[in-house]
């Protein structure tokens, strides 16, 4: 149901030198441990463990994997994992604040003045740059929360922070917040479909899918400060 892709042999090779790993984290083990297990790594980088389980998700599939089965190949102990992911999904959702510092910093570097659609819209495909693009990374979770639903339906919950700054935003600035509500609902549908069309293709270019998309939408009114 998932095509293979590049990053499948890369995380999988990864997988296998997790122990070794010794990257910015949390500590692996009771805090009244003076020494960590042997075997196991003294620190976590919970990015290489949520591609490591990517890896796993796309050669076997997402529902033969379990977390045990992720800890034994990140050579960590359950309890470590779900100190990091305290559900399955959280491992395919992992990598979204990234994206929503940058929108944040984007949204309170804009000049004071009149907001216009174009700059909206340039300010949340620009975040999206935070994505991380190694390998297909993010285009295998992307089909992944496509093709299970329970995965999809954590979208709004995984995702609220980034909107609600955007909601945030638009309130602020347009002193409505019924309207800022709509147009913040508006965005978040027709990006996120964007993205899930991206991933299924075969276009290298996600800005561009996305930017077409946001235009599409601002053909269906303007936006102006009130």
């Amino acid at each position: 149901m998932i095509a293979a892709f590049p990053c499948v042999r890369h995380c999988l090779t990864h997988i296998m030198t997790l122990s070794a790993i010794n990257s910015q984290g949390g500590y692996d083990g009771d805090m009244s441990d003076s020494q960590p297990a042997r075997g196991r790594p003294s620190h976590i980088d919970p990015a290489a463990i949520a591609d490591a389980a990517i890896a796993l998700f796309q050669a076997h599939g997402y529902d033969a994997i379990s977390m045990d089965r992720v800890a034994e190949e990140a050579g960590i102990s359950r309890r470590s994992l779900f100190r990091y992911f305290p559900a399955k999904g959280d491992l395919v959702w992992h990598g979204s604040a990234p994206v929503e510092a940058r929108l944040h910093g984007i949204l309170t570097a804009l000049p004071a003045g009149a907001l216009t659609y174009a700059v909206l819209t340039d300010a949340v495909v620009d975040s999206l740059h935070a994505l991380d693009h190694r390998e297909g990374v993010t285009r295998a979770r992307l089909r992944l929360i496509a093709s299970h639903a329970d995965l999809l339906a954590q979208g709004p919950t995984k995702l609220a922070t980034f909107w609600t700054a955007l909601a945030d935003f638009l309130t602020a600035k347009l002193r409505d917040p019924h309207r800022a509500r709509v147009l913040a609902l508006a965005i978040r549908t027709v990006v996120f479909d964007a993205l899930l069309r991206w991933a299924a293709g075969e276009e290298h270019d996600f800005s561009a899918t996305v930017s077409t998309a946001l235009e599409s939408l601002g053909t269906l009114g303007t936006l102006s400060e009130c």
